[in-house]
């Protein structure tokens, strides 16, 4: 019944997708669209690629509104990848990432799932480990191009009467001087573009159309947001992993239809021809089409959204090289603290213990006192001698059978190793000998504390095949394994 039902859903997609691009509804057209929305919809996403104005804002405010920011915080928490893909520059990428950046403040681990590129595929944009934004360049600029000045001589020559040119990182961008309409506009530039059209795609020149505050403006450069989205696709490894396209020009002229025309493509705006990708976005509760910030919003909430099983090879180096920094920064402050700590020590039982037991500590890392993994304390077999016959040695050799359970260890109080015997204190059984330990249980181990206390503080323990000095080590090592 589920799949029938979502199969219903489906085909009425389909119609209200024919029909908002003008195609006739029959049989074999909303067969072949639900089918697409079907596969569209129906599988998880670890990415998405947004387009800022119109789609993520409305177009001339600098902020995100609250209900889309948190449509986006949501993917991103949810551990899907977060691209911002505009045809703007660096001013603008600089406000989203803010923006971002102020709801992840408390959860700085999510820095490195948003990205944002600008001029529809000038520079990459991202958080370093500090939070900062950091860039790198994704295609040489065209003024770096001993054809730059043609170009741009060009420009001059046949579109100054119409647009302002502005220079920018990557190529040049036209603004429209006057209210022309964006048909008129385009034909000027499409005639002026197939004067030298052989040139021109020879060198690689690509004219992208799109709007800003309200006017017509065209990039020319040396990319568009097709190949943006491509280079982010090899240098973050989504090689076989789809990523959601959201924009709002997705017609054949617009800045979005290279990054839209694909089965994973959405508008929010204005549609392809095609009936198989650059969908409309469509409520399947209200049964209409949303636009804009609405359609953007619904999508981001409606979708599967999840963490990849794999990182970037990008960020791999990254995070490795990290670790590495972080781990010697960490190893330097951990062996000045013991070594700061080791001298306190030495100084304090200098004349007390022999001088090359406390070398031995030194060099040892005090593993010659105690075990570093399980706590327990370390006695060699001829420190374990002098305990012969005494009640400390009865006490950690026994054990309780009726506590050596399958699952827990019991009461075993020491266990030989092939350099001596490990003795571990009461306190490391809490919670071990039963599943749930009880109130009574945790006053047995007190009181057994306490008679290991009681043994130690007994001075004929030790015997006196040992040195004083030595003696007075292995009474150390006791009292310490109380102490533990």
């Amino acid at each position: 019944m589920e799949s029938k039902v979502s199969k219903n859903i489906y085909e009425e997609y389909a119609r209200k997708v024919l029909q908002a691009k003008n195609k006739e509804e029959d049989t074999l057209s909303i067969a072949e669209a639900a089918k697409a929305l079907g596969e569209s919809f129906g599988r998880t996403y670890h990415a998405v690629a947004l387009d800022i104005e119109g789609t993520i804002r409305v177009e001339g405010e600098d902020n995100i509104p609250k209900d889309i920011l948190d449509s986006i915080v949501k993917v991103i928490e949810a551990g899907a990848y977060v691209l911002f893909l505009t045809g703007s520059g660096s001013t603008t990428v600089s406000q989203i990432l803010s923006q971002i950046k102020n709801v992840l403040s408390e959860n700085p681990c999510y820095y490195r799932k948003v990205y944002a590129i600008d001029g529809n595929g000038c520079r990459l944009f991202f958080f370093d480990k500090s939070g900062s934004v950091a860039q790198v360049q994704i295609v040489k600029p065209i003024k770096d191009k001993n054809y730059y000045q043609q170009v741009l001589a060009e420009v001059r020559e046949n579109l100054n009467d119409y647009f302002e040119i502005q220079e920018k990182n990557c190529g040049l961008r036209l603004i429209s001087r006057e209210d022309w309409s964006s048909e008129g506009l385009s034909r000027i530039v499409r005639q002026w573009s197939q004067k030298n059209e052989d040139y021109y795609r020879k060198i690689g020149i690509k004219i992208v159309s799109s709007r800003w505050r309200g006017k017509q403006t065209f990039d020319i450069s040396h990319t568009d947001k097709d190949f943006a989205l491509a280079w982010f696709y090899t240098e973050y490894d989504f090689l076989d992993v789809p990523i959601v396209r959201i924009g709002d020009h997705g017609e054949e002229a617009g800045n979005d239809y290279t990054l839209l025309d694909s089965p994973f493509g959405f508008s929010v705006g204005n549609l392809s021809e095609s009936i198989t990708k650059c969908f409309p976005v469509y409520n399947f509760e209200e049964r209409r089409l949303l636009e804009g910030i609405e359609g953007t919003c619904y999508l981001l909430n409606k979708l599967n959204w999840r963490h990849r099983l794999t990182i970037p090879s990008r960020l791999v180096y990254e995070l490795s090289h990290e670790y590495s920094i972080t781990c010697e920064d960490l190893r330097k402050k951990a062996e000045i603290s013991f070594n700061n700590a080791f001298q306190i020590w030495a100084n304090y039982v200098d004349g007390i213990f022999p001088e090359e037991l406390i070398n031995t500590c030194r060099y040892t890392n005090f593993a010659n006192i105690y075990d570093h993994k399980s706590g327990g304390i370390r006695l060699s077999d001829k420190e374990w001698d002098a305990l012969k016959d005494s009640k400390i040695e009865k006490f950690f050799i026994k054990r309780d059978d009726e506590l050596d359970l399958k699952d827990y260890p019991g009461y075993l109080r020491s266990i030989y190793t092939n350099t001596g015997i490990l003795l571990r204190g009461p306190r490391y059984y809490m919670g071990l000998s039963t599943a749930n330990p009880s109130s009574l249980q945790a006053i047995e181990l007190l009181n057994e504390n306490i008679e290991m206390r009681n043994m130690i503080q007994e001075s004929d323990l030790i015997q006196k095949i040992l040195t004083p000095s030595v003696s007075q080590f292995v009474d150390w090592k006791l009292n310490t394994l109380v102490i533990g």
